[in-house]
């Protein structure tokens, strides 16, 4: 056993640099560890002194000893030497621990020599194979499987295993261009074929070991090669795998099945084989062993054919070089003195669509060079010497699929031979040119672009290279100096390409590309993003908001495509979501369709899959479908007491006894729910049996049951017929809106289980309403200490936050505050490419992520509301929480939690503010604005006013300096009172203009005078306002109209022709006896409670008078401002709009009592 490791790109590489650091190999199973072997990081770090420790049995490290004393390991000296240390006695292992003791820059690559213990393996040489007769009571059948083994091999084609019983069902292991794809059939029938498959691993064909596990639990598969996890489910609808007849491992002898995807046994090593029918670990204990059984030879049922040893030869020695950097080169003399011919030979692999791989100067004065590399992936090579045109001679194409490809270049004077994988071409050419005595292979940094003909340095591996007739030693060039070799950034003894389309990263069917460091994705139908993990359309119709024929996603970024729908707004605005089907139309039930249920109408529904119609529905607020049935002596449901002859079947399978509005399995048609049926003692109208053409019809609006899958009808023959019809399902509205949760506290939060999807993908959706300003909204924890972490940051700010390496932070800035208890969305995805950020409809946000090496896997559940250390807790609600295409039941999930409460209700939901005051909203607790009430305290309930009786009254004269004409008047008056008429508040100018709210007979009464015409007047006389309770009265004057408002009643209006200036000089309030023309005073012995803040009206005064003296006093200037200054009161949104208009604000005087 050899294995080797490298840990990232190059080398292993502590976020730390001191002793503490250590690097472990698991070696899975018990090891005869023989020696180790330890070389510098291409980067340049490397370990001076290393001590191993060993992990004996599963429990006890302990240190290696030598003379009773800690071992240290030489180390390095260099970043390319290798050291390498044989032990004097095996230890048996499990794990094996470097602690580097001694370094400058720490980084280290190794590797570990030895052998499996008392573990059986197999090598095969292509025509041999072994062989379990499966018949029967050897058979084997199965609802679950669990298979795992290792393999090693240079060969990218291979049967690894194969089996198959009598009724066509079969499991299939095989090696398909160097990956590893597994096909099985639990059986086909007449509505689906059974076939399915499940692809893991790349670049299997490295001659490296390889280890594998594959599990099915009855429909679900899980692939596992070297710790990379894919999974699929079966198709059809068998659960039982049944092999009754042969199994092969190695190879088969039936190359003719259908199954079979290649023909090529495997060619290399097997290890340890085990076939369990449990899914444990545990049971591997267990397993059916075949390679053991072989040995063993004790199981008459396992044969071999050809020669099988338990010992791996290895299929290939050959040392493989890798290129990590287009500079990476490895300069070569050739060994021979012919200068006048050039001859290359090698094999490569890589992913790059255009490189150039060897190049040569055609002597030293630099006038010409030969070129091999590939452009748009087609092999290329170019001679050019400075003085002709290049000559170009192509070969091959898609040369860039990681595979190995063998290249041979033979130039002469007389002829150019070509030969790309066994494919020679051959070009007579006359050509003089001396070569250089240099081959460089890979790149370099000294040639520029136009030099190499656009043509960047290769990155990818090479092995078995020769220069003209000599192979290249690249052992000796690792271990010893070379006279002539120059290896710069290179990796020699390994192949360091990495596939990063294994498993493929792209999402919903897109095309993976892989490339040296990273991968690009190509996206199909409607999915966008670098991971092709994003809808590109709506979810629902309701989002679309209008008429026509769209396609939705409806579970978002979900593993579920769009469909195709149309979306309908009826008389009410109402947004439908409607699936169509092949039963629209009116259909005749077929004569002799005579038995209950005979005649069996399955419903196909068109564009939209029964699990996307299901998604619809639950997601829907209100569904509903339609059914028809009409009879000519054809009985539906037999009522009251016969067994049914007609019902519908629902989307469980289930048969429906009832027909449109009637309850579920009520055996009753709408009219037996209304007892309108033609016959009164049937509930069906069919159900009487008559020949006068009778209806059923209704409506199926239940959601567990819809949508119809099947309609079932009988009691039809020769004499009598009947007819169906089957409503569109139609669907609007979203329920999830009403599965909000409230947040009490900052300790509340939901705890909720999620899983990535197998791409390695975090798609969050929700919305969220607060008046608080910091808290954290959603977060998780990933494996190495990543995390993710959705914050309000501030009023107007959403920070998403997370690591995956080093913090990295997307802040979204909007330019109003999102904490204004409305609700606002959030949409963010993490993926291996980028991560983006939306809030509402901004734009998005998005950060890219280098290389996409790295993913985010989850460690913790999610948390709502707060930090996985439950920090920084959220306070307020959130609804309509969707990840990866799951929507979450927060009521459900709210029952387990403390302090979150199903439902979006904070304090303000029960107007604990009292005499209209404006409750403003904390969730965990609230606080009341009484600037415009009568009232203060807590919650308003503290009245302020005084207590005035029938002769009291305040009259005021505002200074000549306080006084300011203004075209805009609001005025605002609470009152209480048990008389019937009387004056409220008077507003009096120099002549005899005025303004002036009475209550008169009960009625309130607004009189005013602003110009030298007649009084003018507004009433509201819907109530008794001398009831004894508290009253409001708003008056709103601007240029155009005047209004009246008390309390909630309608508003009284009045047109003003033109603008009028009015400049109060004098303020009554009560009764007095100079006020002209105002009524009656209250009657002696009432007593009147006007609310009129006298109190903080002369403090108001005294203020105004100072911001009056403030005025004069400022500096002269102008400015302009966007804020709409004293029109807060304004009754209605257009009022509110005039008075913002600086033309009227600046005149408009206030009044508050």
């Amino acid at each position: 056993m050899h294995t080797q490791l490298v840990v990232g790109d190059g080398g292993w590489y502590p976020s730390e640099q001191n002793d503490k650091q250590n690097l472990t190999i698991d070696l899975i199973f018990t090891t005869n560890l023989t020696g180790i072997a330890t070389q510098g990081a291409t980067s340049g770090g490397y370990a001076q002194e290393v001590s191993a420790v060993v992990l004996h049995g599963w429990r006890k490290w302990r240190f290696n000893r030598e003379n009773s004393r800690t071992k240290i390991f030489k180390g390095n000296t260099g970043t390319n030497q290798v050291t390498k240390h044989t032990l004097k006695e095996p230890i048996q292992v499990k794990m094996v621990r470097f602690n580097p003791t001694k370094f400058d820059d720490l980084g280290m690559r190794v590797e570990v020599y030895g052998c499996y213990d008392n573990l059986s393996l197999a090598n095969f040489n292509g025509s041999s194979y072994i062989r379990y007769n499966a018949e029967g009571e050897n058979s084997i059948q199965t609802e679950q499987e669990y298979i795992t083994f290792r393999f090693r091999t240079d060969k990218p084609d291979g049967i690894l295993f194969h089996a198959f019983g009598t009724s066509g069902d079969y499991l299939l292991f095989q090696l398909l261009n160097s990956k590893l794809v597994v096909t099985l059939n639990l059986g086909n029938s007449h509505v689906s074929d059974g076939d399915s498959w499940i692809e893991g691993g790349s670049l299997l064909d490295d001659n490296q070991w390889h280890l594998v596990a594959y599990k099915r639990n009855i429909q679900h598969l899980k692939l596992t090669v070297d710790g990379a996890t894919v999974t699929n489910y079966t198709n059809g609808q068998y659960m039982k795998l049944d092999l009754t007849q042969r199994l092969y491992i190695g190879g088969t002898e039936f190359v003719g099945r259908k199954e079979l995807m290649t023909s090529q046994p495997f060619v290399g090593c097997i290890q340890r084989l085990l076939m369990s029918n449990r899914l444990e670990e545990k049971s591997l204990e267990f397993a059916l062993d075949f390679m053991a059984e072989v040995y063993r030879g004790v199981k008459t049922q396992i044969s071999t054919a050809g020669e099988i040893t338990n010992k791996c030869q290895g299929t290939s020695t050959t040392v493989s070089v890798t290129f990590p950097e287009t500079e990476s080169h490895l300069v070569w003399p050739r060994s021979d003195s012919q200068s006048n011919k050039f001859k290359v030979q090698f094999q490569f692999r890589t992913f790059e669509r255009s490189t150039y791989m060897v190049y040569n100067r055609l002597d030293f004065a630099g006038l010409g060079m030969i070129l091999v590399g590939l452009r748009d992936t087609s092999l290329v090579v170019i001679i050019h010497n400075r003085q002709d045109s290049p000559i170009t001679v192509p070969a091959g194409y898609n040369l860039n699929d990681g595979l190995w490809h063998h290249v041979l270049v033979d130039i002469s004077s007389t002829l150019i031979r070509v030969s790309l994988d066994g494919v020679l071409t051959n070009v007579d050419r006359v050509l003089s040119f001396t070569s250089s005595q240099y081959y460089h292979l890979g790149g370099t940094a000294s040639l520029t672009l136009s030099e190499t003909f656009d043509l960047p340095g290769f990155r990818g591996c090479m092995k078995d290279i020769y220069i003209g007739e000599t192979k290249l030693n690249l052992h000796q060039a690792l271990s010893e100096s070379i006279p002539g070799v120059d290896a710069v950034n290179v990796e020699i003894d390994s192949c360091g390409l990495q596939d990063w389309c294994s498993p493929n990263p792209c999402e919903h069917g897109g095309e993976c590309t892989p490339e040296w460091d990273s991968f690009r994705c190509t996206c199909t139908g409607h999915y966008t993003g670098a991971t092709c993990h994003t809808s590109s359309v709506e979810q629902s119709c309701e989002e679309i908001g209008s008429s026509g024929t769209f396609f939705i996603d409806p579970d978002g970024s979900g593993p579920m495509g769009a469909v195709q729908v149309d979306c309908e707004i009826d008389d009410g605005d109402n947004i439908w979501t409607v699936m169509n089907h092949d039963a629209e139309d009116d259909e005749d039930v077929p004569s002799g369709s005579v038995e209950p249920g005979s005649f069996d109408r399955a419903i196909t529904y068109r564009h939209v899959p029964m699990e996307h119609m299901m998604n619809i529905i639950d997601n829907a607020h209100y569904c509903e479908q339609t059914v028809h049935y009409t009879c000519n002596s054809a009985k539906l449901l037999n009522s009251p007491a016969g067994d049914p002859y007609g019902w519908w079947v629902d989307r469980h399978g289930s048969h429906i006894y009832s027909w449109g509005d009637a309850h579920v399995n009520s055996r009753k048609c709408a009219c037996g729910m209304t007892r309108t049926c033609s016959d009164p003692n049937k509930f069906c109208n069919c159900d009487a049996d008559v020949s006068n053409g009778l209806m059923d019809e209704g409506t199926i609006s239940d959601k567990d049951l819809l949508p119809v899958t099947r309609l079932q009808f009988g009691d039809v023959d020769q004499g009598n017929s009947a007819s169906f019809r089957l409503g569109k399902l139609r669907c609007r509205g979203d329920a999830n809106l009403e599965d909000a949760v409230t947040f009490r506290t900052e300790e509340a939060h939901l705890s909720l289980p999620v899983q990535m999807t197998r791409e390695g993908a975090l798609d969050v959706s929700f919305q969220f309403k607060t008046t608080t300003s910091q808290s954290v909204l959603l977060s998780a924890e990933g494996h190495e200490r990543t995390f993710f972490q959705v914050e309000l940051h501030s009023p107007t700010e959403v920070v998403l936050r997370f690591d995956f390496g080093e913090e990295v932070v997307i802040s979204h800035r909007s330019n109003e505050p999102v904490n204004d208890d409305e609700w606002r969305t959030i949409r963010m995805n993490l993926d291996k490419k980028e991560v983006t950020l939306q809030v509402d409809s901004d734009t998005k946000l998005s950060q890219a992520l280098i290389n996409g090496h790295r993913e985010f896997k989850l460690e913790s559940d999610i948390f709502v509301g707060t930090t996985p250390h439950q920090t920084d807790g959220f306070v307020g609600c959130i609804r309509k929480l969707q990840i990866n295409g799951e929507t979450f039941n927060l009521g459900h999930a709210s029952l387990l939690a403390q302090e979150v409460v199903e439902g979006c209700s904070g304090h303000c939901s029960v107007d604990p503010c009292l005499f209209g005051g404006r409750c403003i909203e904390g969730y965990s607790g609230f606080s009341c604005n009484c600037s415009n009430t009568h009232a203060e305290g807590e919650r308003c309930s503290k009245e302020v006013g005084a207590a005035m009786g029938s002769s009291s009254s305040i009259d005021y004269t505002l200074p000549v300096s306080l006084r300011q004409a203004s075209d805009v008047d609001n005025i605002t008056v609470g009152f209480t009172t048990s008389g019937s008429s009387g004056v409220l508040m008077r507003i009096e100018n120099d002549g005899a203009r005025y303004q002036q709210i009475s209550i008169e007979s009960g009625a309130l009464s607004y009189k005013y005078k602003l110009t030298e015409g007649l009084e003018k007047s507004l009433r509201v006389s819907q109530h008794n306002f001398g009831d004894d309770r508290h009253h409001f009265v708003y008056v709103v004057r601007s240029t155009t109209e005047v209004t009246l408002k008390v309390d909630e009643y309608p508003i009284q209006r009045a047109t003003i022709d033109s603008a009028v200036s009015f400049t109060p000089g004098r303020l009554i309030v009560g009764a007095a006896k100079t006020v002209p023309d105002a009524g009656s005073v209250l009657a002696p012995g009432d007593k009147a409670t006007i609310a009129v803040v006298i109190i903080l009206l002369l403090l108001a005064f005294i203020v105004l008078v100072f911001l009056i003296t403030t005025y004069m006093h400022r500096h002269k200037g102008d400015y302009i401002t966007n804020e709409a200054r004293g029109c807060e009161f304004a009754q209605d949104p257009d009022m509110a709009l005039m008075l913002s208009d600086p033309r009227h604000c600046s005149k408009k005087k206030e009044y508050y009592f």
